[in-house]
C-alpha cells in the first residue's frame, strides 16, 4: 500500500537545540496511527513540520506523492491536511452552525457577498446540517461557541476539521482537558471517522487506553527520535519503552 505522507531525515531545530532529529517515517494510506512519547520529545513539531507551522531545517516531507515541505500552510491545507490542535481553534462569538458554515464554504470555493446571506447557500445549509447530524450537535446549533462545554469545542473542532474533508488528518490531543467521562465520546468519534470515511489519521494522545484502543499502529518519540514502531501490542511490551515512557505500568509480569 503506498504512503499518504513520508519523512525523510527531517530535522527541526529551535535556537540550535533539535526538537526533531532525523526523522523517517512512513504512514500508509487509510492508517490510524498514534504518535506517543513524553513531554518534550517532539510530538507537536512532528505534526507543525507536516502541516506547515514550522520550518523544517533538514530532510524532506513528502504527501500523496508529492514533496511539501516548502509549501506555506494554507496550501498544504488546500491538499488535503487537516489539522485539529491542542487548543481547539474555532470563533467563539459565532454559533456552532457558523463555524461549521465557513470551512464547507471554503471547501466549496464559495465566496461571501454582501448582497447574499451567509445561509444562502442551500449547499453549504446541507453539508452543515449533515455535520451537526453526524456528530450529535443537532441541538446546539444556534448556540454561541463560547458558551460550549469543553468537550462539545473539542467535538466541534474536529467536525470543523473534517469539513474541510481532508484526505490526511492531524489530531494532538484531542482529549486534552477533558473529563474522564467525556473521553469515550471523542475516542468512538475518532474511530467512527476512520472507519466511515477511509482517511489518514495521525493522533497524539496521552491516554493510553485511548490509544491502545484506537491506533493500528505507535510510533514512540524520544528526544526528537523515533524510539520504536509497531502495534499496540509489541509496543506495550518494549523494554525500551517501558523504561523511557510507560514506567512500566504495561510490564510483563512472570
Amino acid at each position: 500500500m503506498a504512503a499518504t505522507l513520508e519523512l525523510m531525515e527531517v530535522s527541526v531545530t529551535f535556537g540550535g537545540v533539535a526538537a526533531l532529529s532525523r526523522v523517517d517515517l512512513a504512514i500508509e494510506e487509510g492508517e490510524l496511527l498514534a504518535l506517543i512519547g513524553p513531554n518534550g520529545s517532539g510530538k507537536t513539531t512532528l505534526l507543525n513540520a507536516v502541516s506547515g507551522q514550522v520550518r523544517l531545517a533538514a530532510g524532506q516531507i513528502w504527501y500523496a506523492g508529492r514533496r511539501i515541505d516548502h509549501l506555506p500552510a494554507y496550501q498544504r491545507s488546500r491538499l488535503g491536511i487537516g489539522r485539529a490542535f491542542q487548543q481547539v481553534n474555532l470563533f467563539p462569538g459565532l454559533s456552532v452552525a457558523e463555524n461549521l458554515r465557513l470551512p464547507v464554504a471554503a471547501r466549496l470555493g464559495l465566496g461571501w457577498r454582501v448582497w447574499r446571506e451567509a445561509g444562502g447557500y442551500p449547499e453549504v445549509n446541507r453539508a452543515v446540517d449533515d455535520l451537526l447530524r453526524e456528530f450529535g450537535l443537532q441541538d446546539k446549533a444556534g448556540v454561541a461557541v463560547g458558551s460550549l462545554a469543553h468537550g462539545e469545542k473539542r467535538v466541534l473542532d474536529v467536525a470543523v476539521a473534517l469539513a474541510l474533508r481532508p484526505r490526511l488528518l492531524l489530531l494532538d490531543e484531542p482529549t486534552a482537558g477533558m473529563a474522564v467521562e467525556e473521553v469515550p465520546r471523542i475516542a468512538e468519534l475518532i474511530r467512527h471517522v476512520h472507519e466511515k470515511t477511509g482517511i489518514t489519521v495521525v493522533v497524539i494522545e496521552h491516554r493510553i487506553d485511548v490509544v491502545k484502543a484506537l491506533a493500528e499502529r505507535i510510533v514512540v518519540l524520544y528526544d526528537g527520535r523515533v524510539l520504536a514502531a509497531g502495534t499496540p501490542a509489541s509496543i506495550m511490551a518494549d523494554k525500551k519503552v517501558q523504561e523511557v515512557y510507560l514506567g512500566g505500568l504495561y510490564a510483563q509480569r512472570d
